[in-house]
């Protein structure tokens, strides 16, 4: 974190300016502590990250995920522009952000991150979870970018701080989607952008495998999920592969028998997509909350936070939306 940061910080709880009471580098602050001057509480700065949440949430699951699987969604590891594509298709923003104040909800391990890092943009990008702390790591500490652990539900931000605002396969797994939404869109400036996927519901969901056993697995902590998913997948995927070979029905039949992610269809190295199918795989299981959407739902989103909506409609992650809010 750097001391100008705390221009753009508030106070999760009143809003009020944060001053930086630890000591002061030249350039990052590693460790410390930012008090609000207002109502006074505290907020720690560990390994140059702010910390406006709890160390230990429910979405601790993503923390386990995104340490673990830390590099396997980056272009820059997968020799890919599978991030790079979702980021602009999904966002509609562009690659070029120069002088704009940017906001990342749910940065994960950080592949959006790095995408936006070359956008000339001044990015600030928080997670719930000790992601954040993957985040840093993969892309290290930038002159245009600041690391927080934060809560989409109650950010550490003021109302119309910037300019455009992104939040990439996250709102499903928040006990309240709606309210999320409406927290990040009140950080819109007038004129500013919001762009968010969610995941599609459908009539039939509740009958398919994987929410069958997600019923169960949910309840079971993390820690003993992966292992699990670890050793159990590659068997499991080579069955999910003769199924699908069985003429005309395989392909309809597969994930019905075998409820596992495999992405035998991207532009992967083996290494990389046996990776990726476990990760997806224990993100599925492992997820506490996901809470799908219609398009009508979010159309309402959009309605109540009273944005005009330019898009909402199919996309990479079920639903994609992007909208403005009027000058």
């Amino acid at each position: 974190m750097r001391l100008r940061d705390l221009d753009v910080y508030r106070c999760p709880i009143c809003s009020g300016r944060l001053v930086f009471m630890g000591e002061q580098r030249p350039l990052e602050l590693e460790a410390g502590t930012n008090r609000c001057m207002t109502c006074m509480r505290e907020y720690s700065v560990a390994n140059y990250i702010p910390r406006f949440a709890p160390q230990s949430n429910y979405a601790d699951s993503f923390g386990l995920q995104w340490n673990t699987f830390a590099r396997t969604q980056l272009d820059s590891y997968t020799g890919s522009t599978i991030s790079r594509d979702r980021f602009i298709t999904s966002t509609g923003f562009g690659e070029d952000m120069v002088g704009q104040l940017l906001l990342e909800a749910g940065c994960g391990a950080g592949r959006f991150t790095e995408i936006a890092l070359n956008t000339g943009a001044r990015l600030f990008t928080f997670d719930y979870s000790s992601a954040i702390d993957a985040n840093l790591k993969n892309n290290g500490l930038h002159s245009s970018c600041s690391y927080a652990q934060a809560d989409i539900l109650s950010p550490p931000f003021a109302p119309g701080t910037f300019d455009r605002v992104f939040c990439l396969g996250v709102l499903q797994h928040l006990p309240d989607p709606a309210s999320g939404f409406l927290s990040l869109a009140r950080l819109i400036k007038p004129g500013g952008y919001i762009s968010i996927d969610v995941y599609e519901r459908h009539w039939y969901e509740r009958l398919l495998p994987r929410s069958v056993l997600r019923r169960i697995t949910r309840r079971i902590p993390p820690q003993r999920i992966l292992p699990l998913v670890q050793r159990t997948w590659p068997k499991l995927a080579r069955i999910k592969s003769a199924i699908q070979r069985i003429p005309i029905v395989g392909d309809k039949l597969d994930g019905l028998i075998v409820p596992i992610c495999d992405y035998t269809d991207l532009p992967l190295e083996e290494k990389v997509r046996v990776e990726w199918g476990m990760l997806d795989t224990f993100d599925v299981y492992a997820t506490r909350y996901e809470i799908n959407q219609t398009t009508a739902d979010v159309r309402r989103w959009f309605e109540s936070a009273d944005l005009e909506p330019l898009f909402i409609g199919p996309g990479h992650n079920g639903i994609v939306a992007r909208g403005r809010r009027a000058v």
